[in-house]
Order: C-alpha cells, then sequence, then structure tokens
C-alpha cells in the first residue's frame, strides 16, 4: 500500500515537471517567434566569416555543452558580425555609397563572453568580443540611413550560441580566438527587409585627398560628427588604418 502511494506521488511530480517544461518551451518559443518577426521587418548589414575563422568557430561551440543550448535556438551555424540592424530602405545603392568608401574592415577577436537573458530576449548569448577601428565609424555612417535602432550603443561581436537563461556565465571569459591572428574582410552583406542580399565590395570607390574631419587629430574626440540634414546622407571615409579621414553630408541621388 505504502508503495503504492509512493509510485502514485512520483508520477504525479512526474506530470507536474513535465507540465511545467512544456509551458516554459512554449512561452520561449512564442517569445522566439515575436522577436524572429520583429527582426525580419528590418535590413541588416554585416560581414560573414571567412571558412577559417568558421573552423575556430566551431572548435569553440563544440564546447558548450549540448544541455545549456536554448530550446528553440542553439549555435549560431552562420558566424558572422552585424554592423547594423534595423534599416528600413530595400535599396541597396544607399548602403553601397557607404560600404564602398570604406577601406577593409580590420577584426580582432577577444575572449568568450556573455549576454545575460532579458524580457527582450529570453537567452543568455554566448559571443566573442570584436576590435576593429573601422566598425564603430561604418555603424554611424550607417545609422544615418531611416531605420529603427533598438540598441543605443554599438558592441561589435560575433554570436557564439544562445543558452536557456542562467546557463551562459559558467563559459564567460573562456579562451575564444583571442590567440588567432586578425582577419581582414574585403566584402560585406547588405539583406535588405524582403530577405533579399546583396554583396557589396568595401573600398571600391575609396579616393580621398583632403581632409574634411579629422576626427583622430581633434582635440575634442568626444564630440559627435555633423549630422545628415533631411534627405541627405552622411558618409564615413576611412583609411587603410581605419582611421577616419573625411565625414561628409551628401544628398541621395
Amino acid at each position: 500500500m505504502i508503495g503504492g502511494r509512493y509510485e502514485h506521488k512520483t508520477r504525479s511530480k512526474k506530470k507536474r515537471v513535465l507540465a511545467t517544461a512544456r509551458q516554459w518551451r512554449r512561452l520561449i518559443e512564442q517569445r522566439t517567434s515575436e522577436i524572429s518577426a520583429s527582426s525580419s521587418k528590418y535590413g541588416v548589414v554585416k560581414v560573414v566569416m571567412p571558412e577559417e575563422v568558421i573552423r575556430r568557430h566551431e572548435r569553440v561551440t563544440d564546447r558548450i555543452s549540448s544541455m545549456d543550448l536554448g530550446v528553440t535556438k542553439g549555435i549560431e551555424h552562420e558566424p558572422h558580425v552585424t554592423i547594423i540592424h534595423g534599416l528600413h530602405n530595400a535599396d541597396p545603392d544607399p548602403v553601397r555609397e557607404i560600404l564602398e568608401l570604406s577601406a577593409p574592415i580590420r577584426l580582432h577577436f577577444g575572449k568568450v563572453r556573455c549576454f545575460l537573458a532579458t524580457d527582450e530576449s529570453p537567452f543568455d548569448v554566448l559571443y566573442i568580443p570584436v576590435v576593429s577601428p573601422q566598425l564603430p565609424a561604418l555603424h554611424a555612417a550607417l545609422r544615418g540611413l531611416p531605420g529603427t535602432y533598438t540598441y543605443p550603443h554599438y558592441t561589435p561581436h560575433m554570436t557564439l550560441a544562445y543558452l536557456r537563461p542562467g546557463r551562459g556565465l559558467k563559459y564567460d571569459g573562456m579562451l575564444g580566438l583571442s590567440t588567432a591572428p586578425d582577419v581582414v574582410m574585403y566584402e560585406a552583406s547588405f539583406r535588405d527587409p524582403m530577405q533579399r542580399t546583396t554583396a557589396i565590395e568595401l573600398g571600391k570607390s575609396l579616393v580621398s585627398t583632403s581632409v574634411c574631419i579629422d576626427l583622430a587629430a581633434s582635440a575634442d574626440r568626444t564630440k559627435e560628427p555633423p549630422g545628415p540634414a533631411p534627405g541627405e546622407i552622411r558618409v564615413v571615409m576611412l583609411n587603410d588604418q581605419g582611421r577616419v579621414v573625411s565625414i561628409q553630408c551628401r544628398g541621395r541621388s
């Protein structure tokens, strides 16, 4: 009789645990679907990693326990660095005009870090921080285009994986790609709100002999460069060391 009551309690406990797990899974699926639907409304500019970085990315993600991966999202299988997300326009020409005036992008990778789960993002996100002299300036230039920009601060990074909430901190500080050599990228990708992708060569139109605004030489480096007027875009010109040598506001053609 005692054994029967024990088995009944055990089965009831298992049912409660499974019901809670199903509810949690549905909640995460619903929130992930909302985020994905919201994200697909906007255009994104990014650099997709070359094969040697993909192999290093895989060596790092192989060390992540499958038990820690998110329910609906897990390993990032297309390693990339986002330059900007939230663009409204499907026309690649304004993006191309800015990117073709940029020098190739040099990327230096750090150790593994973690973005903790929030109400907006139901995952701990493992990533590798990226140091690049060109990326912040390019982000600022592209931000002059019409768009919806959710995050006030730009943190260049390469996502590794999406984990269950509370599972990411144990990987924080893990050796990532910090010992790998820098990578220089000569092409960026623009995916418009309709999910059409355009490859854009960096530096194709790079010609700069005069300096309009030299931020590196400016005494006040915290001063924000002048923004575009209505109907204009801001074009940032970089040299091959990634230094901003010119910022111009041009009318859209």
